[in-house]
Order: structure tokens, then C-alpha cells, then sequence
């Protein structure tokens, strides 16, 4: 089990072992000091505010949970478009005293197939100015 925290954030990394002791073992259960917001970060899905979960993890896989004091249920952006360059400014909405987070915009230019996609770092849920001009990243 490996924890980083960042700001108000835990993150935890579960590894199972490869043996067969760790199918012996079966599912684990991770009880937490406090109750928190529950995020899988590899499944990109909401868990629910839990004091205590039980996962089961494959041998030789991993787990990856993000646990914060808050639900963020929406993000804010504002996008402009200026002389072919796209200016963008989000934060995360209804939560006051938010840590950082990575926002990932998806945008879309008129005439693509797909997607460009961007991460920004939103020191304290809040990313001022992401400036997209129509250059690859």
C-alpha cells in the first residue's frame, strides 16, 4: 500500500501480489480513519462517501483511490475565442476550500474527428487561462 498526500487529498495505491496467495486471500477490506469522497482513478468513477470499502483486486493488478473531504459535482469553464486562439478558465463548482486537481478538456475544433485533449493543474480547484492556439500539443 502506498499514500501521497496533496492538500486536503489522499491518494492510495493498492498492488496485489502475483502469488497464489493473494487469490487465497480474497477480497480486502480497507477501513479509513475518517469518512471521505471516494474516487477509483482508474475506473474514473465515483465510490460514495465511505469510512470503510472492500475491494477485490486481482492478483499482480492494482487499485488506485483518490480520497477527499468534498464531492466536487461540477466544473465551471469559461471559453473564449480570439484571433483563432482559445482561451480557457475553469474551477471547480460549489466547493470553497478545494486542493488541486488536473482538469482534462476534450475540445473539439470545427471539422476534426476527434477530440484534442489538454490536462491543466488547477492549483486549489481553479485553472486561470489555458491558451489553445490550433497547433498539436
Amino acid at each position: 500500500m502506498y499514500r501521497y498526500v496533496l492538500g486536503g487529498a489522499q491518494y492510495i495505491g493498492l498492488v496485489r501480489d502475483a502469488t497464489s496467495r493473494a487469490k487465497a486471500e480474497g477480497p480486502l477490506t480497507l477501513r479509513l480513519p475518517a469518512a471521505a469522497h471516494v474516487y477509483d482513478c482508474r475506473a474514473g468513477r465515483y465510490l460514495g462517501q465511505l469510512g470503510e470499502m472492500t475491494l477485490d483486486t486481482a492478483p499482480a493488478d492494482a487499485a488506485f483511490l483518490c480520497l477527499l473531504p468534498y464531492h466536487p459535482e461540477a466544473m465551471r469553464a469559461l471559453a473564449k475565442l480570439e484571433r483563432g486562439v482559445l482561451h480557457v478558465s475553469a474551477n471547480l463548482a460549489g466547493v470553497s476550500a478545494a486542493t488541486d486537481h488536473v482538469f482534462r478538456l476534450e475540445i473539439t475544433p470545427p471539422g476534426a474527428a476527434e477530440p484534442s485533449l489538454r490536462e491543466a493543474l488547477a492549483r486549489r480547484g481553479m485553472h486561470e487561462l489555458l491558451t489553445i492556439t490550433g497547433e498539436s500539443p
